[in-house]
């Protein structure tokens, strides 16, 4: 069990401490339960152990407190209720770590709380503080890690130890390594129901079943890796094209034996392809890294066992269609040859209006190409002559412009004096040359801008307008109503091709 540091209610307390009770009346099973659980309640304590199996459910997290013991692995399921996280994960921050980090599987992480028993009777912890300064740097962790690298030594593929890894597709998973299953040793507990679900989808599949041999193992952390290894020798001996290694999933503390390293290393070396099919899909054990194929289910596994059978059942109807029609073919190719030698003349007058049709369809292909070259030859000349009538327009009004400002300019230099003798009402005028010297270099200005505007026309835009014409008649007319030398550019920018 995870080590309890120390009960919190009046003085340290053990979580081995018992009270007795005795009644002389007959008590049923809700009254001692609400009884467990009253007392459990009232004590809490400090303990230190792994976290394993973090989940975030709803509004609360859910983890083990697990630890090993000369017993194996313990573990105490723990929760973190909503109205304490963000108490906890305020506390946790302010040392610079967060509650979502504690919850990482090999943290070892030193807690407070209470027990509590749910109605199937398992005890748990209810967490209300977590100390700062945890690390991973779990036993269990380790162990994992170490697994890890054995099999990075021993050669095992990068793309199944990396953290992307995940549980093979049960549609052409063996095709992929290219392994026929038709004869399986199943390894595995003799009641599990992973088993009893193999069984029923291999015996109910359409096609011809294939070869399968059980064997009863139960594999546990504490298996002896001689009774795998003599099952893989057997495999050997019996030509066999598959080891299938199955489970009927449950806690992640009693499938603990799938990390182990010499399990992995094993099947890893089988000289008989090894295919894993644990039934916990919620994560990826070493043995799973080390197999040719890993499977979330057996029933995953029977599935993909099927897939490949029907698959290689296929290409063989397929391999038979295609003699038979390769016979039918040859059949059909003596008739024509026996045929040809009667019908000579037909083909050769068959042959001829071919040739002519084929020629009539060039020449009628040629005549189009040509006709689309001169109407293309057209359309290009009809938007030449668009672009220079607008140029010719936008200069116009744009040389039009120049002049009004001229003309505005000579009459604000010849009577501008009056005209701002009228509007200065103030003592202090402002002088006549000054206004007139704006107003020239305003000009001057306005000119030289329309003098560049003209001398660009011819060029299109850099940028395109934001909603330019939709199809060539609305491009044609744009240019037709176009006014400033701006939109001509923008025209010539999305003229059509």
């Amino acid at each position: 069990m995870p080590e309890a540091v120390s009960g919190q209610t009046g003085g340290p307390v053990s979580p081995y401490e018992t009270s007795s009770v005795s009644s002389s009346a007959q008590s049923s099973v809700s009254e001692v339960c609400g009884w467990v659980r009253d007392r459990v309640r009232q004590v809490e304590f400090a303990i230190r152990g792994e976290c394993m199996a973090p989940k975030m459910s709803g509004d609360r997290w859910n983890f083990d407190l697990a630890s090993v013991s000369p017993k194996g692995v313990e573990y105490l399921p723990c929760v973190v209720w909503k109205d304490v996280a963000p108490g906890l994960d305020a506390r946790l921050r302010r040392s610079g770590s967060s509650l979502e980090q504690a919850m990482s599987e090999g943290m070892v992480l030193t807690l407070e709380g209470t027990l509590w028993v749910n109605a199937e009777g398992t005890v748990g912890v209810r967490v209300t503080k977590i100390e700062p300064g945890f690390s991973r740097r779990g036993e269990i962790h380790g162990e994992d890690k170490r697994a890890m690298a054995a099999l990075r030594s021993a050669g095992v593929h990068g793309s199944r130890l990396s953290k992307k890894f995940s549980h093979d597709n049960p549609k052409n998973a063996f095709r992929d390594i290219g392994v026929s299953p038709e004869r399986v040793m199943v390894l595995g507990p003799s009641n599990a129901q992973g088993i009893g679900d193999l069984k029923r989808r291999l015996s109910h599949r359409a096609g011809s079943a294939p070869e399968v041999i059980y064997r009863t193992m139960s594999w546990t952390s504490g298996t002896d890796i001689g009774e795998f290894q003599a099952h893989l020798q057997e495999a050997r001996r019996l030509n066999l094209d598959l080891v299938l290694l199955v489970q009927g999933g449950g806690h992640w503390s009693r499938l603990r034996g799938y990390q182990r390293a010499d399990l992995a290393l094993a099947i890893q070396k089988s000289p008989v392809p090894v295919a894993t099919a644990v039934g916990h899909d919620a994560s990826i054990s070493v043995a799973d890294r080390a197999a040719k194929l890993s499977f979330t289910t057996p029933t995953a596994a029977a599935e993909a066992i099927a897939n490949d059978l029907d698959f290689h059942l296929w290409q063989r109807k397929k391999v038979a269609r295609d003699a038979a029609a390769r016979e039918q073919r040859q059949a059909e190719r003596t008739a024509r040859n026996a045929a040809s030698v009667l019908l000579k003349d037909q083909i050769r007058i068959l042959k001829k209006s071919c040739t002519e049709a084929w020629e009539a369809a060039e020449a009628a292909q040629r005549k189009q190409a040509e006709t689309a070259g001169a109407l293309h030859v057209a359309f290009r000349l009809h938007t030449q002559d668009l672009l220079e009538t607008a140029e010719a327009r936008v200069r116009l009004i744009s040389r039009g412009a120049s002049a009004a400002i001229l003309v505005a300019v000579a009459a604000l230099v010849l009577c501008g004096g009056e005209v701002l003798a009228h509007l200065q009402s103030s003592h202090d005028i402002v002088p006549h040359w000054l206004v007139t010297g704006a107003v020239v270099v305003t000009a001057v200005g306005l000119l030289l801008w329309q003098r560049r505007a003209r001398r660009a026309v011819g060029l299109p835009s850099v940028s395109g307008m934001k909603h330019p014409p939709g199809d060539v008649d609305s491009w044609r007319l744009a240019v037709k109503s176009v006014r400033t030398i701006r939109k001509l550019r923008q025209l010539r920018h999305h003229m059509p091709r």
